[in-house]
């Protein structure tokens, strides 16, 4: 992704955030509720964040497992995440969302915490893909560069073989050119230490992008405790064992699907790969998938 990207994206979330406080400090009693833009599966929802004004207080939901469109249930990373941000978890029938209640005059915690709800947990790339009840967000448009003509297409793929065009189009702008499928219908991505896969799951608007981030592990008990640092770490890049293989993935909602977004999630996998995959090997007493002959056959989970 551009730096001209990257800072307007940073300056369009600094002005998300301005408005949300300045609706907070206006919301008397009523309700201010901020959700991403799409069709989500029937009588489900798709991810939101909701403020209600409650005398002195200000209590605050993000949508639950329960209610949400099944491409944006929540993992136990992503979980993690929310607890980590302040978050408290749904208790049952009186909070089945996850929650906090704060003093009016301390509003300003609500900042972030609503913010990196949608920017790391959720994956909201931009503002633009949220739309509200009270505030104006759709004044703010992506300036795309040369590099990004596609940068603000919002698409709703109705099939799994509409989202494979889609995802095909949407690398070109990374690579020159059309990625030729592999037999298991995936893209191969060939970029620095380890190679990546980007799939269309079948089923369900989601793209994953994965990769054997180390092969041939010779200590499991160290590779185990490796995991759940990263796991930790890096909580966009899920990282589990299968046979003797560290995979690492991604999993990108689709509905509504967005191409530089996959693009950003991809650079994100790359960047966090060729960081940690060499130092990561020796760790765990393993290999690259690229140091070996012939690659392991691992059956990537679903």
């Amino acid at each position: 992704m551009s730096t001209s990207f990257d800072e307007s994206v940073c300056a369009a979330w600094v002005r998300f955030e301005d408005r949300l406080m300045a609706g907070l400090a206006e919301i008397g009693e009523g309700v201010l509720a901020v959700s991403v833009v799409g069709e989500p599966a029937a009588e489900r929802c798709l991810p939101y964040v909701q403020l209600r004004g409650d005398g002195d207080l200000i209590q605050a939901e993000v949508s639950g497992t329960e209610f949400l469109d099944p491409a944006f249930g929540l993992d136990n990373n992503q979980a993690q995440t929310l607890m980590v941000l302040g978050w408290e978890s749904p208790d049952g029938e009186d909070r089945p969302n996850w929650w906090c209640d704060v003093p009016r005059d301390q509003r300003g915690v609500l900042r972030s915490m609503v913010t990196e709800a949608f920017r790391r947990v959720f994956s909201v790339v931009h503002p633009q893909f949220l739309e509200s009840n009270k505030l104006n967000l759709g004044e703010d448009e992506v300036e795309p560069d040369d590099d990004e003509p596609a940068a603000v297409i919002v698409e709703f793929p109705d099939s799994v073989d509409e989202l494979v065009e889609l995802v095909d189009t949407a690398l070109v702008p990374m690579f020159g050119a059309q990625l030729e499928r592999d037999e298991d219908g995936d893209f191969p991505v060939f970029v620095g230490l380890v190679p990546l896969w980007v799939r269309a799951l079948d089923g369900q608007p989601l793209v994953r992008i994965f990769s054997h981030a180390v092969c041939g592990v010779g200590n499991l008990d160290q590779a185990a405790i490796e995991i759940g640092i990263l796991n930790r770490r890096t909580p966009l890049v899920k990282f589990y064992l299968s046979g003797d293989v560290i995979v690492a993935a991604s999993d990108l909602p689709a509905a509504p699907f967005v191409a530089i977004q996959l693009r950003h999630v991809i650079e994100n996998v790359l960047e966090v790969l060729n960081d940690l995959a060499r130092d990561l090997a020796l760790r765990v007493d393993g290999h690259l998938i690229l140091d070996e002959v012939t690659p392991p056959g691992v059956v990537e989970s679903a």
